[in-house]
Formats: C-alpha cells, structure tokens, sequence
C-alpha cells in the first residue's frame, strides 16, 4: 500500500501565504502566478513541497521591485511633495446659465 500524502486545500494555503482564499483562487483562475495545484473531481489540492518552491521562488532582495530594478529606496520621496498643493485654476462648480 502506498504512503498517504498530505495535501493542502485552498485555505491552508491561503494560511501559509498569509492572503484571502479567494486570492490564492484568483491566482489560480487567472494563472496570475504559477502555484501548482491538483484537481481531484471537484476538490482542488495543492502539493506542500510545491507551495515551498512557490514560496522560494517568489524572495526577491531587499530593493527590487516588480520590474526587477534594483534602486535605492528613498528615491521616490521627493516625487510626492508637489501631491498635497491644491489646483487653483480647477473650477468644479456648475454653470448652467
């Protein structure tokens, strides 16, 4: 008889993660990110050595971003000092003369 294998379910996943099950869902439905999973009948199970390679291959370094750019991380606070000064030459109201 062979070993029983663990297998995880969409919650526990979602637990190890730390998001909503219905993102790790999301993510699945859209293929957003490729997280193995098994699809037993109706039942959806994720391996957990799978979810472990998930995990190791999602690390990036401390500073790159999304785009993979490596750069320095105060280097977008000056670009939100203008934000906070209002538009004087917007009128909003209405004219209906």
């Amino acid at each position: 008889m062979a070993a029983k294998r663990k297998l995880l379910t969409t919650e526990d996943v979602a637990d190890i993660l730390g998001v909503a099950p219905q993102t790790v869902a999301n993510w699945r439905q859209s293929g957003r990110h490729s997280l193995p999973h098994l699809k037993i009948a109706r039942m959806v199970r994720y391996d957990p050595a799978a979810v472990e390679d998930f995990l190791a291959n999602s690390e990036v370094s401390e500073f790159e971003d999304d785009d993979g750019y490596e750069g320095d991380e105060d280097e977008d606070e000056d670009e939100d000092e203008d934000d906070d000064e209002s538009n004087d030459d917007f009128d909003d109201s209405d004219d209906d003369d």
